[in-house]
């Protein structure tokens, strides 16, 4: 089967597959995107992983992704307690509460 696959994809004309980045400031997204998860990291012990992880995915869903204020906060907030009830409650780790 990979021997089939194989000779049909050097029978193709044009790129087998679409580029990484589509546009072209698409590494920047992932640029910030890093800087962020680095912000995350520092910030988690002090604010807490609930409050962290409702600004980081706040962050994305409006700066990353560009949503609507009131969609970025549902599904801030539903990320933020769904990972809450999974990590803390369900799964019974120790995360930092923060102040």
């Amino acid at each position: 089967m990979s021997l089939a696959l194989l000779v049909q994809n050097l029978k193709k004309k044009g790129p087998a597959r679409p580029s990484f980045f589509p546009e072209s400031d698409s590494w920047k997204r992932v640029l910030v995107t890093f800087i962020a998860l680095i912000v995350y990291n520092f910030i988690f012990d002090f604010l807490g992983f609930a409050l962290t992880t409702f600004l980081f995915v706040g962050f994305l869903v409006k700066f990353i992704f560009p949503q609507s204020w009131a969609r970025t906060l549902v599904v801030a907030v539903s990320a933020s307690i769904l990972a809450r009830l999974l990590f803390i409650n369900f799964l019974e780790t120790q995360l930092p509460k923060g102040f």
